[in-house]
C-alpha cells in the first residue's frame, strides 16, 4: 500500500472580464452588457465555467496556468470561442468579448422567425411581465427600435457566417 501525502503545488487563479452584445458584424468588442451567458473552459481536472451577471461581467474561479480556448454559449445568441491565457496571476481584463445576441427564437439564423420573437415583445418594459432582458439588448429597459436596429444588422447571419474577432 503507498500513500503520496506530497501536497499539491499547483497554483490556482480567478479569470474575470465581460460578455457583450455586438452591434454590428464587423464591430471587434461588444457595446452592451449580456446577462446569462455561460463561459466555459476545459481544464486537465474538469471543466470551470461561469454565468455572466447583468453587467455583463463573469469570474472563472480556480482556474490553473495554461492557454485555454473559453466557449461562450448564450441562449439568443451564436456560440463563440476565444483564448484565455493564465500566467501565474490572476486575470482581471475589462475586454468586452463580443457575441451576436439576437437569436431570439434560437434556430442559428437571424430572420423573420426573431423579429417575430422582437415583435411579440415590442414596447414591454422592465415593469411588464412580457419584458425580456435577452430581447432588450440595449438594456434601456424598454424592447423598441433602438434592439431592431441590432437585430437587422445582423438579418440573414448565421453561425458559420460570423468572424469574430481574435480576442486573447
Amino acid at each position: 500500500m503507498t500513500c503520496d501525502l506530497s501536497p499539491d503545488l499547483t497554483k490556482y487563479y480567478d479569470v474575470s472580464a465581460y460578455v457583450y452584445a455586438l452591434t454590428s458584424p464587423t464591430a471587434a468588442e461588444g457595446y452592451y452588457p449580456v446577462t446569462g451567458a455561460v463561459v466555459t473552459i476545459q481544464t486537465d481536472d474538469g471543466p470551470i465555467e461561469a454565468t455572466t451577471l447583468e453587467d455583463g461581467s463573469f469570474t472563472l474561479t480556480n482556474v490553473p496556468n495554461g492557454e485555454y480556448e473559453a466557449t461562450i454559449t448564450y441562449r439568443y445568441g451564436f456560440e463563440r470561442k476565444f483564448t484565455i491565457k493564465v500566467n501565474g496571476a490572476d486575470v482581471d481584463s475589462d475586454t468586452k468579448v463580443g457575441i451576436v445576441a439576437c437569436n431570439w427564437n434560437g434556430d442559428d439564423i437571424i430572420n423573420v422567425n426573431d423579429y417575430g420573437v422582437y415583435f411579440s415583445k415590442y414596447f414591454a418594459t422592465e415593469q411588464s411581465d412580457e419584458y425580456d432582458v435577452g430581447v432588450d439588448i440595449t438594456r434601456d429597459g424598454i424592447i423598441n427600435v433602438n434592439d431592431y436596429g441590432i437585430y437587422y444588422a445582423f438579418y440573414f447571419q448565421t453561425e458559420d457566417s460570423i468572424d469574430y474577432a481574435d480576442t486573447v
